[in-house]
Parts: C-alpha cells; sequence; structure tokens
C-alpha cells in the first residue's frame, strides 16, 4: 500500500487484529514497510489509530483509564489483572518509533479528557501518560514518549525529521540521565502507587522548522521542564508545562 491510516475509536481491536489475529503482528513487513518500485508507505493514525504507533501500546483491553483511575492505585483492573499491566508491543514494528523505544499518547490536553491529580490539580492525561511509562521500567522495560495535542500532528519524514503542524503542542518525554527513578508503593492492600522522579519534559509547537526525532527529547534548559509523581500528585520542577 502507499498509505495506511488508523481511524480512532478502540485501540484494542487493532491489537488483537494485528498481533493475535491472521496478520500475526506482520503488517508491518506485509504492507507499511513494504516497498513497491522504491517507494516507502505513508502510515498515520488518529486517537486510537495514533495510539497503536508506538513501541508500547496502551491496549485498552480491560477498558479505558484516565490519569485519576492510574495516580489513584495503578494496580486498577482496568491496568492491571493477573499479574500483566495492559501495555504491550511491536503492534505494528514502525522502525522509527520501535528504535527509539516510543509510547505514544493522545488527546493529551483535550477538555473532554480533562482529570485530576490527587490533589486535585488538573493534569488532563499527563498522569496516565507517566504511570504508563513508569510501568515499563517496572517491568524491565526502557520507553520514551510522544504525547499529541488535539487539532495537533506530528509528521516524521523516512529519514526521521520531525514537523510540528496545528494550533496547539507536541510532548516528548524522557528519564533524565542521573536521578530517575520509579517505586512502587503500596499504602493498602489492594491498592499501589507508582512514584516517578526525574522524569525529562518537552514540549514542541507548531513550526516549519524540523527537528531530527532523537533531538526531541535533547534537554533545553528553556524548553524542558522535570516531572514528578508521588502518591498520586504530580508536579514539574520549573513551569507548568504548556497547558
Amino acid at each position: 500500500a502507499e498509505g495506511v491510516y488508523f481511524c480512532g475509536g478502540d485501540q484494542w481491536p487493532y491489537v488483537q487484529v494485528l498481533v493475535q489475529g491472521a496478520l500475526g503482528g506482520n503488517l508491518a513487513s506485509q504492507v507499511i514497510s513494504g516497498r513497491n518500485n522504491d517507494k516507502q508507505s505513508v502510515v498515520g493514525g488518529t486517537s486510537a489509530g495514533l495510539a497503536i504507533l508506538g513501541k508500547y501500546v496502551f491496549s485498552a483491553k480491560w477498558g479505558g483509564v484516565d490519569s485519576h483511575d492510574m495516580l489513584q492505585n495503578v494496580a486498577n483492573r482496568q491496568f492491571i489483572q493477573n499479574g500483566h499491566t495492559a501495555i504491550v508491543s511491536n503492534v505494528l514494528n514502525l522502525e522509527l518509533l520501535t528504535n527509539q523505544n516510543v509510547l505514544t499518547e493522545t488527546h493529551f490536553t483535550d477538555r473532554k479528557k480533562a482529570s485530576l491529580d490527587l490533589s486535585d490539580h488538573e493534569v488532563f492525561r499527563l498522569g496516565r501518560f507517566m504511570e504508563f511509562l513508569g510501568s515499563i521500567y517496572v517491568e524491565g522495560g526502557a520507553a520514551k514518549g510522544i504525547a499529541v495535542d488535539d487539532s495537533t500532528a506530528l509528521t516524521i519524514d523516512k529519514d526521521g525529521y520531525c514537523t510540528v503542524r496545528g494550533s496547539k503542542a507536541v510532548y516528548f518525554t524522557k528519564p533524565n540521565p542521573t536521578g530517575f527513578s520509579v517505586q512502587v508503593v503500596n499504602p493498602m492492600p489492594g491498592v499501589a502507587f507508582l512514584n516517578i522522579n526525574g522524569m525529562a519534559f518537552r514540549y514542541w509547537l507548531p513550526s516549519k522548522q524540523q527537528f531530527y526525532i532523537g533531538k526531541g527529547w535533547d534537554n533545553d534548559p528553556v524548553a524542558t521542564d522535570h516531572i514528578t509523581v508521588e502518591n498520586g500528585v504530580v508536579t514539574w520542577l520549573n513551569n507548568e508545562p504548556y497547558f
């Protein structure tokens, strides 16, 4: 195919078909990454269709969660059952995002997705995004994040150069080189806080300027903040993020 576009809705049916179904996780090699007359296919998605593009994917296997759900108890049954989280990997095996160990997030500051942390501060999807990333580290993985606002798009060319388009922002987050840690705290049976220290957080506004995907996470002292999650409360070191 010259192009494949994944619509919004629910990412779990995508995961079922692309990983567990007849395609057997080989869509990227069969369709997307295949070349026709030396031409690379274009791949895109919105909402659930964006959620499945990264190496790591929140599958929504047991239903959706918001930031408050995750910050209140990372062991909630919509995220963890029988010792397994709802995070899966390598749904599409898109080379650029897989090589960068990316987890994507959608509707990042959409008012319709508004959600509070345990101090009643509005964090939109930042809280669940941090908890998703932290859970990957708890399970022995390593991940970086790209979150996209509504009315906004991130385009990446075949060489890995990115452009932010639209009206809001795209957010890149990764662990700091020093001082990063994740810790599971159990204040009572059946309840778990996933505390995260030292997550770098940077946003990019729409611009004609391109940047290499690997540079998206660079620690620019003006544009980069540092996120901490402790016992269900999200704080940032310098300034409140773009939202």
